[in-house]
């Protein structure tokens, strides 16, 4: 998985807006008002957080554990589940853990 800088940029071009330092695989909220991203928490541990799209509130959602170190991907819920594959070598799961706390409806 690679880390790095997460930015929002337009179709047209001009200058791209930073809306956090550092994370991995970011993509929109079902709703489309927030980026959910990995951002890095240790060997095998991963935190999903959570941002507005003008970079405020950057919030950590959910500490997941057993991730791969390459090929982890995530899915959050509009409950406020969160859905991921624990990786254990030589065996793959489906895992789904709760965010602690829950977003605030949006």
């Amino acid at each position: 998985m690679f880390f790095g800088p997460i930015e929002l940029c337009p179709l047209e071009p001009a200058p791209c807006d930073r809306v956090a330092e550092w994370g991995a695989l970011p993509r929109f909220s079902a709703d489309g008002t927030r980026i959910e991203y990995y951002a890095w928490g240790g060997p095998g541990v991963v935190h999903v957080r959570s941002v507005r799209p003008d970079g405020t509130d950057d919030r950590d959602v959910a500490r997941l554990e057993g991730t791969h170190p390459i090929g982890s991907f995530f899915s959050v819920a509009r409950d406020g589940r969160v859905a991921y594959v624990e990786f254990e070598p030589g065996r793959g799961e489906l895992w789904m853990a709760d965010l602690d706390p829950p977003p605030a409806p949006r």
